[in-house]
């Protein structure tokens, strides 16, 4: 498979003699059989292969984020909220939020919704059920979640924390399930090790800085915060106005699922506050 995308050169990292693009290898491997399929429709004879080449690659962003619908609606069941209520914030989810909008488009942001959802609900499944195959799930989805981007190894390590904290209340201590978690995991770690290794020739660093020629992280934390929750043009309630209705129902979720409410809080903060610091806001 060979890409040749003549783009911007903050895009791509060079090391050893060779360029490499910038982003997770995760976040180009979600599409890449899309593109495979557009690129086989296109050698059909007549094909529209314009066409195919600017439609099919887009649709694995609009499927993730189709099975991110999915798993918020099975979520509000759990909770026992009732089915036409889960059905009508599942429709508020998909189509006014920023969902609807990075569902159209071939970036990561959709995947890792569907990936970070999935790792919310193994997390409260393995909570009430501790058993290996939902560990072992929630490794996986937790290592893939790191391979779209890196710095989900934040709220990945706030999970972590939240899962020993409610193992240690449970009986027998679940040390089986929480290794082959763990065992799991470590398959998509090592692939992001082993990715950073390859275009930087070293395994913590991600080259981020040295492609943007600056530290990424280095923005002011008050703009950032202004900007990423309050900005017209970036900010989280112009672009998700439902995620005010969620404050009010905060307080319903600490009564009913405490643990629930501790898990996302850590995962929201986990994700927020080091994005604050992104200089773009």
């Amino acid at each position: 498979l060979h890409l040749d995308y003549p783009g911007h050169a903050m895009f791509f990292i060079n090391h050893a003699g060779k360029r490499y693009g910038l982003y997770p290898i995760g976040s180009v491997a979600v599409h890449i059989p899309a593109y495979l399929l557009a690129k086989a429709l296109s050698a059909i004879p007549g094909a529209p292969r314009v066409a195919l080449m600017d439609f099919l690659p887009h649709v694995p962003a609009s499927l993730f984020a189709a099975g991110a619908t999915v798993l918020f609606f099975v979520l509000l069941v759990r909770l026992r909220v009732g089915e036409r209520a889960a059905l009508l914030m599942t429709f508020g989810f998909a189509f006014c939020t920023i969902l609807a909008i990075y569902a159209r488009y071939p970036y990561s942001e959709a995947p890792q919704t569907f990936f970070l959802l999935l790792v919310f609900e193994r997390a409260t499944t393995f909570r009430e059920r501790p058993r290996v195959a939902t560990a072992v799930g929630l490794g996986l989805a937790g290592g893939m979640l790191l391979n779209l981007k890196v710095l989900n190894i934040v709220p990945l390590l706030a999970v972590g924390v939240w899962l020993l904290v409610e193992a240690r209340k449970m009986r027998p201590f679940p040390w089986k399930p929480l290794l082959a978690g763990a065992g799991s995991f470590t398959i998509g770690l090592g692939v992001t090790l082993w990715n950073n290794h390859v275009r930087t020739g070293s395994i913590f660093d991600t080259g981020y800085d040295n492609a943007v020629g600056h530290p990424v992280l280095s923005g002011s934390f008050l703009d950032g915060t202004l900007g990423l929750l309050f900005s017209p043009g970036k900010g989280l309630f112009f672009f998700s106005p439902l995620a005010l209705l969620g404050l009010f129902g905060l307080p319903t979720l600490y009564r009913e699922r405490r643990s629930w409410f501790w898990l996302m809080v850590a995962i929201v903060l986990a994700i927020m506050v080091p994005n604050f610091k992104y200089r773009v806001w």
